[in-house]
């Protein structure tokens, strides 16, 4: 279903940055809090999951990271159903509000030997819980985005969404890093863990706030569309929208989240280059995905640029990981992969806001809801299922060619995505007030 454009002026350029400010503040936030969890595991799997075994108590941590992937499918129906029938604001209000929740629970929750079974019983309730938001957040996020810009800056605008989970990224390995630096083993089992968690915390009430001081939607003489039909429908936009977003999501976990431990674990790296990579991978993302973006909005057609990064994922996967797995030093290593990030998360903007974009061949009634995130909840836990077959205990470094092939597997598939999607140039620009802006 497409949308006649021209009904509603864009906003202005100060209403935008507006806009921009206060969906990334707390997109990253979000971001941040959920990925943040990955680099305290080893310590939570001691302190709320007790094991006579190191590894059981470690593998039922990272089982609850992944527990948070099981909801956001569930949190892209629900939030993104509140979005699409009661405005952008609502969903965004009430995710950001769930992730504060959930990380404050894990920042004061007493550990197993303090209470018992209840430690572990809350401490998985508080990952779904995040979970719940991080899946209602990329929808109605992006969306806002793509419907308050117009055509030739909607890469742009949609890409800060991304660029902003860079910022996160990079913000938690740095955290993460500072605080095992600075504090012995001993504190930081005993209460330097939480410090990660109270940081993110702080900064829930800012994004809260700046979100609240956004107007009420505007009523939308629209009819609702549930998520039940929106997937009978749009099947085909929600098939099309899972395949364009496995190559950067899988991208995305590949080498902020599985490549550290990889090269720790598997290859025997120095601790010291896992802090690096994923710093440097945030980094990457945050500056490149705007400038892939603003590209993207230059070209008269928007697939180009997907597809040749899309090319270049699938020629560069294997040689990449071969050299990792042959002895590359550490800062080729680094310069490995620095690349592969760069060409996996180019699509970060176009993704959403190109006019073969997933955003974009969506209905604005049914945009956010049921549509955007259970695509990525969906991919991510594929990769999953790949990257614990490369990470068996034996510890085999020709693993990571299961990894690198599952990669090549799904850049393929999001080609096949491309090739299927059509234009959807049109898409309404909302009054200021639909998407909100902030006030005063």
């Amino acid at each position: 279903m497409q949308i006649a454009a021209g009904k509603t002026a864009p906003p202005s350029r100060a209403e935008l940055r507006r806009i921009v400010t206060a969906i990334v503040i707390g997109n990253g936030f979000v971001a941040y809090d959920f990925t943040v969890y990955s680099f305290s595991a080893l310590i939570i799997g001691n302190l709320f999951f007790p094991s006579h075994s190191p590894a059981s108590s470690l593998l039922l941590s990272l089982a609850t990271f992944g527990a948070g992937f099981v909801m956001r499918p569930l949190g892209a129906i629900m939030i993104g159903h509140i979005a699409d029938s009661r405005g952008r604001k609502a969903g965004l209000t009430v995710s950001l509000t769930l992730m504060t929740l959930g990380t404050w629970l894990i920042a004061c929750l007493p550990d197993y030997a303090s209470i018992g079974p209840a430690a572990t019983v809350l401490m998985v309730l508080a990952r779904l819980m995040q979970g719940l938001a991080a899946g209602g957040e990329i929808g109605p996020a992006s969306a806002s985005l793509m419907e308050s810009a117009a055509y030739r800056q909607r890469c742009f605008m949609v890409s800060w969404r991304g660029a902003s989970q860079g910022a996160a990224a990079f913000a938690a390995a740095l955290v993460g890093a500072s605080t095992t630096m600075l504090l012995s083993p001993a504190e930081m089992h005993a209460w330097g863990w939480r410090i990660p968690f109270v940081l993110g915390g702080l900064i829930g009430p800012v994004g809260w706030y700046l979100r609240r001081r956004m107007p009420a939607a505007a009523p939308q003489k629209r009819a609702r569309l549930s998520p039940a039909r929106m997937f009978a429908e749009h099947p085909r936009a929600l098939v099309c929208g899972l395949l364009m977003m496995a190559a950067p999501s899988v991208g995305i976990y590949l080498t902020v989240f599985y490549m550290p431990a990889y090269l720790v674990r598997t290859l025997q790296r120095p601790p010291a280059i896992s802090l690096w990579t994923a710093c440097l991978s945030g980094l990457v993302i945050l500056v490149v995905t705007p400038l892939f973006a603003r590209a993207a909005d230059r070209l008269a057609s928007r697939k180009t640029l997907q597809y040749a990064s899309l090319a270049a994922s699938l020629v560069l996967a294997w040689p990449a990981f071969w050299a990792l797995t042959h002895g590359a030093a550490d800062l080729a290593a680094l310069a490995i992969i620095t690349a592969y990030v760069a060409l996996a998360v180019n699509n970060a903007g176009p993704q959403f806001g190109a006019d073969d974009g997933s955003a974009a061949c969506a209905p604005a009634r049914g945009r956010t809801g049921g549509d955007l995130q259970l695509r990525r909840g969906a991919i991510r836990r594929i990769f999953a299922v790949h990257r614990d077959v490369a990470d068996q205990p034996d510890r085999r470094p020709d693993g990571a060619g299961v990894v690198s092939d599952g990669g090549d597997a799904v850049d393929a598939s999001r080609i096949e995505g491309l090739s299927r999607t059509g234009d959807a140039r049109r898409v309404q620009h909302l009054p200021v007030a639909t998407v909100g802006v902030i006030t005063g």
